[in-house]
């Protein structure tokens, strides 16, 4: 099911990463920082969490526009935190991508509500590119 683009979704000309927050969240401190570096270079405001459960407790506590989430991690699944965001109408607006190596697990996310997937490993062209798919209103392919 494609992601609606609302009223308030920018234009590609109009967009502007500052306009954006994001939270990543992932077990592994060298990824989660690498993403919020590249990202934060990018100009987005990114924020980080290093479980599920902290990235769901932000969620509930503070605004994002977009939320990147490992497929793996000890306490909660990417794929579950993304079922519990897509269960509340409050998030109904929030993009999630989430990232993994697995090809089913690609379609689990898809299957789910993701609003894509990037591989992982993936290059710093693919990350930005799929993070600014998202938040246009797009669905994002592997990359």
């Amino acid at each position: 099911m494609e992601s609606p683009v609302s009223a308030d979704t920018p234009t590609p000309a109009e967009f502007n990463p500052a306009d954006y927050r994001i939270l990543v969240v992932d077990d592994d401190l060298d990824m989660l920082s690498l993403i919020q570096v590249t990202l934060g270079h990018d100009g987005y405001r990114v924020e980080v969490a290093e479980r599920g459960g902290e990235g769901l407790a932000r969620l509930e506590s503070e605004p994002f526009d977009l939320v990147i989430v490992d497929t793996y991690m000890p306490d909660m699944l990417g794929i579950e935190l993304l079922r519990r965001v897509r269960a509340e109408a409050r998030w109904a607006g929030l993009r999630v991508i989430v990232f993994g190596a697995g090809r089913a697990d690609h379609q689990r996310a898809l299957d789910a509500g993701a609003d894509g997937w990037i591989d992982n490993p993936t290059s710093h062209a693919h990350l930005e590119a799929a993070v600014r798919r998202a938040l246009l209103g797009e669905r994002t392919q592997p990359g």
